[in-house]
């Protein structure tokens, strides 16, 4: 049974979509969490209604088994830096995305949360993506999502647009880019760090919002971070590195240039401006590239600032160009560490003891694959009633594994035809001329016909 609290902010929530949004206007993102960010959006409380959303997102979503949420710090004020967790805690690829370090560019705090309501959506709806399984990529992945790195600056913020008054430590200069310290947190990294310079504060990690970020990557090994940013409708990417890391980074950076549409920044800093100080100096982005990291700023939304912040006016646009970001870095990384195959499935049929079946096999590297469940059978009798057929000409996208002893195919394994032959019951040969396999019981009594016919008989040709 859920919370009393959590069906009360549902009841909520449910109106603000049934009048209409705020002010009028349609809520821009459809379901039952998503349909609320215009409003959060707009809230004069919006850590609290922040962290009730939060709440509302892993109860609506927890019974996937693929969010959690964590505090990974606290802000200066004591307020806490979640991180919440999508995919497998385990996996092998781990990227992290981070937004909110100038609390006047909270867009991108809305943006996030979005884009983790979208990808378990994905997730409890089997949704493919990029012709891969969500639920795959997720198996294999962890995402962590940090949606609002400044909340007590976003506090502050909000504050000084409701009343015009300013809370001690920020003036009408620095308010909606700087922490509670008066540190701005993109200028607090340590990339050819100056002192004091930009409100870059007195040292590297000299903040308690900049420490708990470091502390994560210290702790995880990241294949890949995004930093949010507004505006610029641009991706920076580059931070003078060289050789494998700068490939690494500009080939994905192209990649999240073709979803989004942005245009990467090609005119980074010169080598010289690095080394005398005068290049962008600080930035998250620019502490990781230092470390060997690949990582990227995305500047969202351009020429739509109102009162300081992106007027939601510009937040469809923000939403359209970014909602894949997440999954596609988790299929990259997917593809490139599974060696995935896109191809025309090659066939051929198979002949158990005499009875030939239609485009049972999938040939791949001169060698031949079956479905899992009917492998399972010929090799132990299994209970299954499976029965995979008729890709021959399709095209596919094949998972294969470092061994080769299985592929996947439509996020189902076909596993080694030959190993069966491991298992003692059958002899296997090839026809060329047919364009066959054979597998010849050693003991007859292996299988019935019966059964075989259950298994592949929608792929039934003739008895031979």
């Amino acid at each position: 049974m859920r919370q009393c609290g959590v069906i009360l902010y549902r009841v909520f929530l449910c109106a603000v979509i049934l009048l209409g949004g705020i002010n009028g206007h349609a809520p821009a993102i459809p379901g039952e969490i998503g349909g609320t960010l215009e409003s959060l959006y707009a809230s004069e409380t919006f850590y609290s209604d922040y962290l009730d959303y939060i709440h509302a997102l892993v109860t609506e979503y927890e019974d996937t088994g693929a969010i959690s949420a964590t505090v990974i710090g606290k802000s200066v004020q004591g307020r806490d830096i979640h991180d919440i967790i999508v995919g497998n805690s385990q996996g092998t690829t781990c990227i992290t995305i981070n937004a909110t370090h100038h609390s006047r560019e909270y867009i991108n705090t809305i943006l996030v949360l979005n884009q983790i309501e979208h990808i378990l959506r994905l997730f409890r709806d089997n949704t493919s993506f990029q012709g891969l399984s969500v639920r795959q990529l997720l198996s294999k992945s962890q995402v962590h999502f940090i949606p609002l790195v400044d909340p007590d600056g976003l506090e502050a913020y909000n504050a000084y647009l409701k009343t015009g008054s300013l809370e001690e430590g920020f003036s009408k200069a620095t308010i909606g880019i700087v922490n509670a310290n008066n540190v701005n947190l993109n200028r607090n990294y340590d990339a050819n760090f100056r002192a004091q310079t930009q409100n870059s504060g007195p040292a590297p990690f000299s903040e308690p919002e900049t420490c708990a970020l470091k502390k994560l990557h210290d702790n995880l090994a990241f294949d890949y971070s995004i930093a949010y940013h507004s505006e610029g409708n641009l991706i920076f990417w580059n931070y003078g590195q060289t050789g494998d890391l700068y490939d690494r980074t500009l080939e994905i950076a192209r990649m999240l240039q073709k979803i989004t549409e942005y245009a990467l920044d090609m005119k980074p800093a010169t080598q010289s401006q690095y080394i005398a100080g005068t290049a962008d100096f600080g930035g998250y982005k620019d502490w990781l590239v230092t470390i060997g990291h690949a990582a990227a700023t995305i500047e969202t939304s351009r020429g739509s600032m109102k009162m300081g912040k992106v007027a939601w006016r510009a937040y469809d646009d923000v939403w359209l160009r970014n909602k894949n970001v997440p999954l596609a870095l988790v299929s990259h990384f997917y593809r490139t560490r599974n060696r995935l195959v896109e191809c025309d499935a090659v066939t051929a049929n198979l002949c158990i003891d005499g009875v030939l079946y239609a485009n049972e096999v999938v040939l791949y590297n001169n060698r031949s694959y079956i479905e899992k469940s009917q492998f399972d059978l010929l090799t132990s009798g299994a209970d299954t009633d499976r029965t995979v057929s008729g890709m021959a000409g399709q095209r596919i996208t094949m998972d294969v594994t470092d061994s080769s002893e299985y592929i996947m195919i439509d996020s189902i394994e076909y596993h080694l035809l030959r190993a069966i032959v491991d298992h003692d019951k059958y002899d296997i040969s090839w026809d060329a001329d047919s364009g066959t396999v054979h597998l010849d019981s050693l003991f007859r009594t292996t299988l019935s016909r019966s059964d075989l016919r259950a298994h592949f008989g929608n792929s039934l040709i003739s008895r031979e």
